[in-house]
């Protein structure tokens, strides 16, 4: 059974992801979140086998993917080119899965999905609703 709390989230702030930012504003100490795009991995549950796959298939993902869109200057670039490269995102998350001799696949998707309160080093993201590429295992 999956849970919440069992996935990952990462900032397109960070280097090397997936993910885009346009240059966010912030108003007072928080962020501005609109332009963010988030990676969110989801395990097949809680064992640590399978939590450590989910680290394993997120960091392949920014590895094969990071460069594609990192010339991109515009969210709707990003959006637009995930949405057409699902199968390839799916395909990648499924090559790190089989390489840990699991018999289960992977499934990608883009949408808004609800995020609890994260912090990243001294940013802190606000829960709420964000944009993101999401990768159940």
């Amino acid at each position: 059974m999956r849970k919440p709390f069992t996935y990952i989230l990462l900032l397109a702030l960070s280097v090397c992801l997936v993910v885009y930012a346009l240059p966010a504003q912030s108003v007072g100490s928080q962020p501005a979140t609109d332009g963010l795009l988030r990676l969110h991995v989801i395990a097949n549950s809680d064992s640590p086998e399978d939590q450590a796959l989910k680290l394993r298939v997120k960091d392949r993902i920014i590895s094969e993917i990071g460069g594609l869109v990192s010339g991109m200057e515009t969210k709707e670039e990003v959006l637009e080119f995930l949405q057409g490269n699902m199968r390839y995102i799916e395909d990648t998350a499924a090559r790190e899965i089989e390489d840990a001799k699991k018999e289960y696949g992977a499934r990608a998707e883009v949408g808004y999905f609800t995020f609890p309160t994260k912090s990243y080093g001294s940013l802190a993201l606000p829960a709420g609703e964000y944009q993101a590429l999401r990768i159940v295992l």
